[in-house]
């Protein structure tokens, strides 16, 4: 038996990492989540648990945190310290940082239930495969192995982890992904990459069955009073027969109103009959830009803008509400199509928008677009660790960029008052519309999740130095 202690700095339940404790103890091996936030002294609350090996799941913009607090706790303890997510599994070279013992590359669970095995039997690990191991001076650099291809194989995730954590264990909301991969290429994202990483090495887009699924949220309405369930995956609509025979009983054996994502070009009359029939109260859709040109030239994203505006309608049509995903400070964005997206979603009326500022992660496509204009430093892997607060892009028009992003939601709710936005967006960036923004992604985050005030506020207070851009 081993015993494991996994870190987060994020107030939001982390589907991976429960997933993984759930995989663990199903084996027999202990293990639990700090949240670095709640925590007074997170080193010393790590080192009470007295571990067999601490662990991080992280992004690219997680970084920079994990690292600090690793060095922290080997100072004060000489454990193994293994890093996963996509933070690991795109930039697996950050073995060779002092911080870290390990890297794990794609899919964890089977990888750690192999190397728990071997921390507890105190047998080599070198040779486990999605692993990169440090021994020495040497790294062993294993290739991935096979795809999940059952998911039903596997447990649901241990939401236990953060019974101690009122915050989020005890949240109106409760997250849940069951898919896994996605079909589409699009430049932002890393699934590229992903896509090569696993070539030849199973199916990439899976899901459990339908029964599978919907009893994951089942049980967790049986043990926990929440209000909402939000399911998170990115391709939810994307398997008809899967999403209707998901479906079909869930108001029946639920009971509980959900939040789902749909991609505009599976958003169908037939779709929306079922999602309303099953309690579906919002619908989150990546819109990204108004500007074809961007979607088409820069974004590789294959939706036209008559698709887009058709989702809406018919989403509204069925009495669902929606969000949108936008983003602003594209490689070669003017300010008249950052505009033009302000524009799609008040004209489509989007019931949340929502606005972020892109950021061109290292190894993406975006990123190599944005190096060839010449838009990012040279030899340099630049970007913020949040992507609200500004960009790293050497774009003359970033500042104004930045600024519509800020006016955003009032741009969209409030169209009459288009010549005061402008009029905001063309002036010099003040804490003033910080202030603004900041107000109103509390109020949209609040109202499209069905939050109480007092548990929005306490949440907002936590998730402040995200938003400044802190490693906390």
């Amino acid at each position: 038996m081993a015993r494991f202690i996994f870190f987060q700095r994020s107030v939001f339940e982390q589907i991976g990492l429960m997933a993984l404790v759930a995989a663990l103890k199903r084996e027999g091996h202990e293990s639990g989540v700090l949240v670095t936030v709640f925590e007074k002294d997170v080193v010393e609350a790590a080192l009470e648990k007295k571990a067999d090996a601490f662990c991080f799941s992280i992004t690219s913009g997680d970084l920079e945190w994990a690292e600090g607090l690793a060095r922290r706790l080997k100072q004060r303890m000489q454990i193994p310290i293994l890093v996963g997510g996509p933070g690991a599994t795109y930039f697996p070279e950050i073995v060779e940082k002092d911080a870290f013992d390990a890297v794990c590359v794609g899919e964890g669970e089977e990888a750690l239930l192999e190397w728990a095995k071997a921390l507890g039997q105190k047998t080599s690990c070198h040779s486990i495969r999605n692993l990169w191991i440090k021994e020495g001076a040497v790294i062993h650099r294993n290739p991935v192995r096979p795809l999940i291809s059952n998911m039903d194989d596997w447990p649901a995730p241990d939401r236990s982890i953060y019974d101690r954590y009122p915050l989020i264990g005890q949240s109106p909301l409760r997250t849940f992904v069951f898919g896994r991969g996605c079909p589409y290429s699009c430049t932002y994202c890393y699934n590229d990459n992903y896509k090569k990483l696993y070539a030849g090495a199973g199916k990439l887009v899976r899901f459990p069955s339908p029964g599978h699924a919907r009893m994951q949220i089942e049980e967790a309405v049986k043990r926990y009073r929440f209000q909402t369930a939000v399911i998170s995956d990115d391709t939810f609509t994307a398997n008809k027969e899967w999403l209707f025979a998901f479906l079909k009983d869930f108001r029946s054996q639920a009971g509980v109103p959900f939040i789902c994502n749909a991609h505009p070009n599976t958003v169908t009359k037939e779709v929306c009959e079922a999602l309303s029939a099953a309690g579906c109260i919002r619908v989150c859709m990546g819109v990204e830009s108004g500007s074809a040109r961007l979607r088409r030239e820069i974004l590789d994203k294959r939706t036209s803008t008559e698709q887009i505006m058709e989702a809406g309608r018919l989403l509204h049509q069925h009495g669902i509400t929606f969000l949108t995903y936008n983003m602003v400070g594209f490689p070669t964005e003017t300010v008249g199509e950052a505009w033009e997206t302000v524009a799609l979603n008040a004209q489509m009326g989007t019931d949340y928008p929502w606005c972020s500022i892109l950021q061109a992660y290292p190894r993406t496509r975006i990123a190599q677009i944005c190096r060839d204009l010449k838009l990012l430093p040279e030899n340099k892997d630049s970007f913020q660790n949040t992507f609200f607060h500004s960009s790293d892009l050497l774009q003359e028009n970033i500042p104004e960029l930045v600024r519509i992003q800020k006016l955003f939601w009032f741009s969209v709710r409030f169209p009459r008052l288009n010549p005061l936005w402008r009029f905001l967006s063309r002036q010099p960036i003040t804490p003033f519309l910080h202030i603004l923004f900041l107000f109103s992604f509390t109020w949209r985050y609040m109202m499209t999740n069905r939050l109480p005030l007092g548990y929005m506020a306490r949440f907002a207070w936590h998730n402040l130095f995200m938003y400044r851009g802190s490693s906390k």
